[in-house]
């Protein structure tokens, strides 16, 4: 992840449809590369199934999103 300026930022898995399916990082940020690990779990800890999911990050002034690949 990328984040252009300091600010607040969430993470947040969706599945294709557009549910929450789990809130990766929620907090601080400061300006440039960011990284985060998912454990592939859904927020009740729950494996999530092999698929597509959509990663949004959202910021002060800046959102951000893309695709991402679950294989078991």
């Amino acid at each position: 992840l990328n984040i252009p300026q300091e600010s607040n930022v969430t993470v947040t898995v969706f599945d294709v449809f557009g549910s929450e399916v789990k809130s990766v990082y929620s907090g601080s940020a400061a300006a440039g590369d960011m990284s985060l690990m998912w454990d592939g779990t859904n927020n009740a800890g729950i494996p999530v199934a092999p698929g597509t999911y959509i990663v949004r990050v959202n910021g002060d002034g800046f959102n951000a999103s893309s695709k991402i690949t679950v294989a078991r």
